[in-house]
């Protein structure tokens, strides 16, 4: 089987092109229905994220361009796991540093001087600001099961990186 990793091409043109050689107009078409039929996800490709995984159709009569090498498809599967892998930890981390920005500006909110102070002479406002501080306790929690999660990710990956070569 062969693979590659879609590196975020605009168009199945695009990609036809930096996977077969010398395309006639009729080859490129030909080449264009056969990665759509080898992937079906290419149909919203403004929506896939680089590091997926496509299949790379052989075809009758069209060759590969010279610079691709599929001798190795465990070798390439290892490679285009580990990419997918670093392109989502990328997702992941930021997502992460976004939850805990946020965090933080609502637990600076929480203990602003003047809730207090309102706080302490209203009693369902206090209620309110204890159980909104038990929430962001627990949203800190699950940020660092995440950031743990984070780790394994980093494991995986330098695992991955180690078989792929």
């Amino acid at each position: 089987m062969r693979i590659m990793l879609f590196h975020g091409e605009q168009s199945i043109a695009d990609l036809a092109d930096n996977i077969y050689a010398c395309l006639s107009p009729k080859n490129h078409a030909v080449a264009e229905t056969a990665l759509l039929e080898a992937n079906p996800q290419l149909k919203e490709i403004g929506r896939l994220k680089p590091g997926v995984i496509l299949e790379v159709p052989r075809i009758s009569g069209i060759s590969f361009k010279a610079d691709q090498s599929y001798a190795d498809p465990v070798g390439q599967v290892g490679e285009a796991l580990f990419q997918s892998l670093k392109a989502y930890h990328s997702q992941f981390e930021k997502a992460i540093g976004e939850a805990h920005e946020m965090l933080d500006k609502e637990v600076t909110l929480l203990e602003d001087e003047k809730l207090k102070e309102l706080a302490s002479s209203d009693r369902a406002l206090k209620e309110l600001v204890v159980a909104a501080m038990q929430g962001l306790e627990a949203r800190e929690k699950r940020l660092k099961n995440c950031e743990c999660a984070m780790l394994i990710f980093e494991r995986l990956a330098d695992e991955l990186r180690k078989l792929s070569r």
